[in-house]
């Protein structure tokens, strides 16, 4: 039974052999697991929750509300590469770039 449900997302692409687009992060560190996964034309990562079975949109790279002028083509990984607590979110474009992404 479906309780919560959100469109306009994609974790891969038809084609590509890239199959981890989307990744498993407590973002705002409430102690659910959010995910965070690419639009559907992939020019945008949303962080999404489920807590209180409420499906909501955490935070979008780019922040400003826009897109990315190329699609995100890479797995996204989590890391916390500057060991502050906090979880950075790494994924890169088809034009080449490398996007960070933190809360």
């Amino acid at each position: 039974m479906e309780e919560e449900a959100l469109q306009g997302f994609s974790n891969h692409a038809i084609g590509s052999r890239e199959l981890d687009l989307g990744a498993v992060v407590d973002w705002n560190r409430d102690g659910v697991l959010d995910l965070a996964i690419p639009d559907a034309a992939r020019s945008r990562l949303q962080v999404v929750s489920l807590a209180a079975g409420e499906a909501k949109v955490l935070a979008s790279l780019p922040q400003d509300g826009g897109r990315h002028s190329a699609r995100i083509t890479t797995a996204v990984i989590v890391s916390d590469l500057d060991g502050d607590g906090m979880p950075e979110l790494f994924y890169g474009l088809s034009d080449g770039s490398l996007v960070m992404m933190k809360p």
